[in-house]
């Protein structure tokens, strides 16, 4: 696996990535600053380093313009915003898009929400999805 370091060092998603990489025997992939940026830099560097996981907002993944794909096959957590659900009519055919919803103090993610078990319906919301494996989640109010 070849796992893309995106998240800036100071925010929670960057231990995760990082754990998903180096405690799992996968290679962690360093991505420049110019291909930080909604479009064929980013897309370019994905399939030249042949990503296979990534954790990226979902805001810079509808921000793509048309011709910039994400890598077949890949694995994508989108989250830590609201997720779009164009976003799974787009790319969910060839990717592998999870919806990761959790706050911050919750160290990253709570739920995941594949988009293999898609249904969304036209003009419905994403939905947050299964508790993590090894917990419970409540939802009160």
């Amino acid at each position: 696996s070849r796992v893309l370091q995106f998240a800036s060092i100071g925010f929670d998603v960057f231990v995760f990535e990082v754990s998903m990489a180096l405690c799992h025997g996968g290679r962690l992939v360093l991505i420049s600053d110019e291909a930080r940026v909604a479009g064929p830099a980013l897309t370019d560097f994905l399939a030249d380093h042949e990503i296979s996981h990534m954790i990226l907002p979902p805001s810079l993944v509808s921000a793509l313009p048309a011709g910039c794909e994400l890598p077949e096959g890949s694995t994508i957590l989108v989250g830590t915003e609201t997720v779009p659900p164009d976003l799974f009519e787009r790319f969910g055919a060839t990717a592998n898009l999870i919806c990761a919803y959790g706050l911050t103090e919750a160290t990253v993610n709570s739920t995941l929400w594949p988009s293999r078990q898609a249904g969304i319906r036209p003009g419905g919301r994403v939905p947050i999805g299964i508790p993590d494996p090894n917990t419970v989640c409540y939802v009160l109010d």
